[in-house]
């Protein structure tokens, strides 16, 4: 048999859905022929590889696939199990698929009805959950109130919900419906997003109810009954159906805030003044850059002259030069200390500067 990923072993085998067995793998808790697996996408062959979880040997996989369609009522959780005794979706199943390790393709909340389907196929799951593939989910949603030409603008170009933007949604009206009033087309599938969105848009959801997946629709099943896919229909379920243009998540932008302006980098003249600079009859000394550029030209020409030497530049860093145009003073390297020469008088100092400060007196 083909290689798989580990995770379809494990949903294949019963436990669990694609994130809860990923989970199992991330935990430490599987061990892949007495290896701890480190990955949930690790290759496995499940009739060659021993595959242990907490102790437990899976057996090996069933290679039928299953796939169902309920419709759920009220009050029952999309779960395999419940650890407070709450009936689950499962409890609806025949005897013949409870062993058969099903779990749901898409949850539905404890108080929406409608389309489910159940299957032990991973892969499905994954495609039909994953928002990339966008597969279509159409819901039937009944208010508390009305909804404006403005709420249905902001639900199909996308909603703020728990700190991330929607993407667009599709709103139509019903007729003979009753009491849903609006449909509401989209193709992800985050909890509970549909209450989500209208709570946005300061409206309540009623009463909500899934009626199509990508092509498959409910159709008449009676609420609370289950019955097998068809070969046609799992085709049309696992191709692309989404009817909604695809924009892009759109980014959030902040309103009522003043557009910036490019600052100039040009400074006008205060008024009544002119921007040309004011005549001096100072003259003015050129920049350091000039004085230089002026000064090398000078030196070149210089010592083109025949029989003349150019005059040794001072030794003095070129960025050091002062801008006044002048050149620099040259250090002749005598040290300056005039306090003791011939015709300036030693300095006197009285008792009342520190005693380290003062010099000594010489007395004779």
């Amino acid at each position: 048999m083909k290689e798989l990923p580990l995770v379809r072993v494990l949903t294949d085998s019963g436990y669990g859905s694609r994130r809860e067995t990923s989970a199992l793998v991330k935990s430490g808790v599987v061990e892949v022929n007495g290896i701890v697996a480190e990955s949930f996408t690790q290759k496995v062959d499940p009739e060659t590889d021993s595959i242990v979880i907490m102790g437990v040997k899976i057996a090996n996989q069933n290679t039928e696939r299953i796939y169902l369609m309920m419709n759920k009522p009220t009050d029952y959780l999309c779960t395999t199990s419940d650890d407070r005794g709450r009936p689950t979706v499962f409890d609806l199943l025949p005897e013949s698929f409870k062993s058969a390790g099903l779990h749901p393709a898409g949850r539905l909340d404890e108080d929406s009805t409608g389309l489910l389907i159940l299957t032990n196929d991973g892969t499905l799951t994954y495609e039909l959950t994953h928002p990339r593939f966008e597969h279509d989910k159409e819901y039937y949603v009944a208010t508390t109130g009305s909804l404006t030409d403005e709420n249905i603008k902001r639900l199909e170009e996308g909603v703020e919900i728990e700190e991330q933007r929607t993407w667009p949604a599709r709103v139509e009206l019903l007729e003979n419906q009753s009491p849903y009033a609006y449909s509401v087309t989209i193709h992800e599938g985050r909890k509970r997003q549909v209450r989500l969105m209208f709570a946005a848009i300061e409206q309540q959801v009623a009463m909500l109810k899934r009626v199509r997946t990508g092509g498959l629709e409910l159709g008449d099943l009676p609420e609370g009954e289950v019955r097998e896919l068809t070969t046609a229909e799992v085709k049309t379920l696992m191709q692309k159906q989404s009817s909604i243009p695809r924009t892009g998540k759109r980014k959030i932008t902040r309103t009522g805030a003043a557009k910036r302006t490019p600052r100039s980098t040009t400074r006008s003249a205060p008024e009544g003044q002119s921007d040309a600079p004011e005549a001096s009859d100072t003259p003015q000394a050129p920049p350091a850059a000039e004085w230089r550029k002026d000064r090398l030209r000078r030196l070149l020409t210089e010592s083109d002259a025949p029989g003349e030497q150019a005059p040794r530049p001072p030794a003095t860093r070129p960025h050091a030069t002062p801008p006044t145009g002048q050149p620099p003073r040259r250090f002749d390297g005598a040290r300056r200390d005039d306090r003791f020469s011939e015709d300036r008088p030693r300095r006197q100092f009285d008792d009342a500067r520190p005693a380290h400060r003062q010099e000594p007196r010489y007395e004779g």
